[in-house]
């Protein structure tokens, strides 16, 4: 496989452009940034990429570009974002006499390539983010991360990562589920299970939040997210645990702990009776 990367580089002097250094520890155990800046670009920037082992996430901030992926054509305009693989041939560019501004992150490891695909059963890289300030701050704190490293920076930029990815999931799935509109209560419920699901949570707490009865909430969260609300945190917390057991030496009993769940037989037999395997068989046999 050849690799190929074209550009023209019609950038502002205000652009930023960071090469982050990955550890190879941090490469074999979590998520990593491997490039991330803004560009201010005007017509003819284009870049043409194809073999290059990296994922790739654009977030058009205004103006307008094209995205040309598997021979498929998109227009890119403000809110849009486009979540790609870079082995892929793919070409994007400013269209003329738009001048076109957008923030975008070069990443890899852990489990990008299950998040691709699982985003990429809606059959488009492209989708329109409902809340831009999330993914401005997502991309724009792990930036800041990167101008001024330290040692902790790379572990704390793979969470960012982790959170962006499971936004951008969140919104293709509202995007594409029915053309049904998710309340925009339930959409910030779920924001926030998404990022405290290992702290305790209660319906009757959101219930109350929200002004609505229980009951109500339940039924419209099971409605929306096909699964309940107890299930949908278990879910949440089994697949982080799986992270963990792939990619971490912790011991079972931290991993429970680190998911929200203190009793680890509880853990160990909700992880069985969903993966049909122990924790720690579950970890043996993904290691080989």
């Amino acid at each position: 496989m050849t690799f190929l990367e074209k550009t023209n580089n019609a950038w502002s002097f205000d652009s930023i452009r960071l090469i982050n250094s990955i550890p190879n520890e941090i490469k074999s155990t979590f998520f990593y940034i491997q490039e991330i800046g803004f560009f201010k670009t005007e017509h003819p920037y284009y870049t043409e990429r194809r073999h290059l082992n990296s994922f790739l996430i654009l977030y058009t901030l205004s103006g307008q570009g094209k995205l040309i992926y598997k021979e498929q054509a998109y227009d890119l305009k403000e809110n849009s974002l486009f979540f790609i693989d870079c082995m892929e041939h793919h070409i994007y560019y400013t269209k003329q006499d738009h001048p076109w501004s957008f923030l975008w992150i070069h990443f890899n490891g852990a489990t990008s390539r299950g998040y691709y695909e699982h985003f990429h059963q809606r059959n488009s890289p492209v989708i329109t983010i409902e809340n831009s300030q999330k993914v401005e701050h997502y991309l724009n704190t792990m930036i800041l991360m990167i101008q001024k490293k330290n040692h902790l920076s790379d572990i704390h930029a793979s969470q960012y990562i982790i959170d962006l990815l499971t936004y951008i999931l969140i919104n293709s799935k509202n995007e594409s589920s029915l053309n049904e509109q998710l309340p925009r209560h339930l959409t910030e419920l779920v924001s926030h299970l998404q990022n405290t699901f290992n702290e305790e949570h209660r319906l009757s707490h959101y219930a109350q939040k929200f002004a609505l009865n229980p009951s109500y909430l339940s039924r419209q969260f099971k409605k929306h997210l096909r699964v309940s609300f107890v299930e949908y945190i278990i879910t949440l917390r089994m697949n982080r645990a799986k992270e963990l057991l792939k990619y971490s030496e912790y011991p079972i009993y931290e991993i429970a702990s680190m998911v929200g769940i203190d009793n680890v037989t509880h853990f160990i037999n909700l992880f069985k009776y969903r993966e049909e395997l122990t924790p720690l068989q579950f970890r043996n046999q993904w290691r080989g």
